[in-house]
């Protein structure tokens, strides 16, 4: 039988909610405007116009976005150390891995967007070229300009309609609020736990306990609800009901990582209350 959660834990638990709140209107700010961009780009390629080829290094789109992750992310990080370790500061060393994790992270999202948006468009346009009579390059940019892009909720233009699976439309065609969301919740999820757990051991702390929300069912069959309330030693893992095992919530491979809304805090004792 799981744990009663409590007061404390559940306090941190909506915190950290309202923080991943906070993060995903900025990256869905960061969303539509790269959106709106994709789709200037289209029809620029509609009219016969050569887009510019992005170069390796960053551009000024993924560094708008890093910003974003580092200005929620490090702060978080060190918000959960010092909940364990007054004095608690992120390492240099931890900054810097941190940043580069980041960097890599923002060219993989770039790069899946697009890639998402191209699908979509490509099963659109295969759509709409099969109609008789075919509409004019000039239908073809209104219908990409009007119906193709759709914004957070109540940004919405009127008369916007989701473009049919089927016809490509996949990701981030279908909402910019429920990608941000995703993004934002993973990564500050990241960024707490790794403060949680260098805090900890900076405070000597023996035994750390898995918060899971019992009610949310969005951890599916990775069941994390059967996680509440687990306690082990601080420098041992926690093991999965799929025998995944990780040191943190939060802290794993992306399939138990995705929208996890788990957390993890200190014990004073151990599973069967030893000190």
């Amino acid at each position: 039988m799981a744990a009663r959660i409590s007061r404390r834990e559940r306090r941190l638990l909506g915190k950290e909610d309202a923080r991943a709140r906070a993060a995903a209107k900025d990256i869905g700010i960061w969303l539509g405007a790269f959106g709106d961009e994709l789709i200037r780009g289209a029809i620029s390629e509609l009219r016969g116009k050569r887009q510019r080829v992005a170069k390796a290094a960053l551009t000024e789109r993924q560094k708008r976005l890093l910003e974003i992750l580092k200005r929620h992310g490090l702060r978080q990080m060190t918000d959960a150390g010092r909940e364990h370790s007054p004095g608690y500061e992120i390492p240099n060393r931890r900054v810097e891995a941190f940043v580069r994790e980041k960097k890599i992270l923002v060219q993989r999202l770039d790069k899946e967007i697009e890639k998402e948006f191209r699908r979509a468009l490509g099963g659109a346009m295969s759509r709409w070229l099969a109609e008789k009579p075919t509409p004019s390059m000039g239908e073809i940019a209104r219908r990409i300009r009007t119906n193709f892009f759709i914004k957070p909720d109540g940004e919405r233009d009127e008369g916007l309609e989701a473009i049919p699976e089927e016809d490509g439309g996949i990701g981030l065609v279908r909402t910019v609020h429920g990608r941000a969301e995703l993004i934002a919740r993973t990564e500050i999820g990241i960024a707490r736990s790794t403060g949680h757990l260098d805090g900890m051991e900076a405070a000597g702390i023996k035994w750390k306990k898995w918060v899971a929300v019992t009610r949310d069912r969005k951890s599916g069959n990775r069941k994390h609800w059967e996680m509440d309330g687990v306690i082990i030693p601080f420098n041992e893992d926690f093991i999965l009901p799929d025998k995944t095992s990780m040191r943190a919530p939060k802290l794993g491979p992306i399939h138990q990582t995705a929208n996890c809304r788990c957390t993890i805090v200190a014990s004073r004792r151990g599973p069967n209350g030893e000190n």
